[in-house]
């Protein structure tokens, strides 16, 4: 379960959790409270930021995975780009060992788009917007390597 709550609401962040729990109840569904995790986001450069009462017993993160995409409270993608250029060169290094192997290049080509590519376009509209030009120049130099 993924709840968003804006800072300026008509609704406390709390009221709104008992809604969902009560929703849940009613459908017969178990919320795992222990797994619940709590992330504010907020702008880098706001020097004054409202901060609205957590909720009891959730824990509050700076950043957290959703649906494999790593989201920083300051609206930055560092650890996101840092996890993925990591898996990729990773799967570069399959890309070897099948060449090594003898795979022919026409088979060859397909693999990168499927293992590589792939991973790196995933949920791209989510994230991209994010991106700072350094990011960008990393990504730029991972292609080119590869």
């Amino acid at each position: 379960m993924t709840l968003l709550v804006p800072q300026h609401t008509d609704v406390e962040l709390d009221v709104e959790f008992q809604n969902v729990k009560a929703w849940a109840a009613t459908n017969c569904l178990k919320l795992n409270l222990s797994e619940a995790k709590e992330i504010v986001f907020k702008r880098p450069r706001v020097q004054y930021f409202y901060m609205l009462p957590g909720l009891d017993d959730i824990e509050l993160l700076d950043c957290c995975k959703l649906l494999g995409v790593i989201f920083q409270s300051n609206f930055k993608m560092d650890s996101h780009i840092q996890f993925i250029l990591s898996q990729c060169s990773q799967r570069m290094y399959l890309l070897k060992l099948l060449r090594h192997q003898g795979l022919p290049d026409a088979q060859l080509s397909v693999v990168p788009n499927a293992v590589i590519i792939s991973r790196l376009l995933y949920a791209l509209p989510a994230w991209g917007g994010f991106l700072s030009v350094e990011l960008v120049n990393r990504i730029n130099a991972f292609f080119r390597r590869l």
